[in-house]
């Protein structure tokens, strides 16, 4: 711009020069005046700056996808095998059975049952100890002269018979019939025992009476032991149910003895003594007086 501003003044001063000869000296022809200088077009190119706006697109891309796959937990469902245990059995438990003709009882037993059995696997004397209610049901059935008991329990039977001896006017356990199913290490299988005694004559007791004894023994066979605590057996004659006048065991009635007759053994010493001493100062008395 400054260019073009400066070459402008310099054409307008030669002009002006030349008018001011022709007015001067009109007899001069006039001359061409050549600048002394070639004036270049200058070409001024705009530059246009094309800003070309291309179109965004934005291409969000999602994150990736975390696909989290949780592990499916197969549970196989295995038939499970609950063991239940076997419930305890109180050692020192006692059953009260009874059985009844019609709507009198006429058999009642209270006794706490062990049983002492060879196990023929290993020839080694077991024990079993049989339940008491409910684990244990009984039943049976009386006649004039015969009243029956049955126990059963899950590994087996007991069969008690009572006779009546109306000659001796006594009651007594005459049969005695154990079936018992029992485990054994060299089996899967229960070994079952089944043992019989049909001439027993035991708990004999007045008709009307009770027998009673806080323990007893019946040897059933060679290979089963009875044993009984806390017994009192009354079989007929019995009056509301209630048992009759206990009648002690030999084994009971020999303890009850026992202390008795060391009281009266320690009675007769203190007797003797206090006897002695008496006839002694009667003795030195009269020895005084007769000096």
């Amino acid at each position: 711009m400054k260019t073009f501003l400066l070459l402008w003044i310099l054409i307008l001063t030669g002009l002006g020069s030349a008018q001011m000869d022709q007015q001067c000296c009109p007899h001069k022809k006039s001359a061409t005046l050549v600048p002394a200088f070639t004036v270049t077009p200058t070409t001024t190119t705009l530059i246009t700056n094309h800003t070309m706006v291309h179109p965004t697109t934005n291409h969000t891309t999602a994150p990736p996808t975390n696909h989290t796959t949780p592990p499916a937990n197969h549970t196989s469902a295995h038939p499970t095998s609950t063991h239940i245990p076997a419930p305890t059995i109180n050692p020192n438990a006692v059953g009260d059975y009874n059985v009844s003709n019609g709507s009198d009882i006429c058999l009642r037993v209270v006794m706490g049952i062990q049983l002492q059995f060879l196990n023929t696997a290993n020839q080694q004397w077991e024990t079993f100890y049989v339940p008491v209610p409910p684990r244990t049901s009984a039943s049976g059935n009386c006649t004039n002269d015969t009243a029956t008991l049955q126990l059963s329990f899950p590994k087996g039977h007991l069969h008690f018979t009572f006779l009546k001896n109306t000659t001796k006017k006594v009651f007594y356990l005459s049969r005695v019939h154990i079936i018992l199913n029992y485990s054994s290490s060299n089996t899967s299988r229960d070994t079952e025992l089944n043992v019989e005694n049909s001439s027993l004559q035991e708990f004999e007791t007045p008709l009307g009476k009770s027998y009673k004894c806080k323990e007893t023994k019946i040897d059933v066979n060679k290979t089963m032991i009875l044993e009984g605590t806390q017994v009192q057996v009354q079989a007929f004659n019995l009056t509301g149910g209630q048992f009759g006048e206990a009648i002690q065991c030999a084994a009971d009635a020999a303890n009850i003895l026992v202390p008795i007759i060391v009281i009266v053994v320690l009675i007769v010493l203190v007797a003797i003594v206090i006897i002695t001493y008496v006839v002694g100062r009667k003795r030195t008395h009269s020895g005084y007086q007769a000096l």
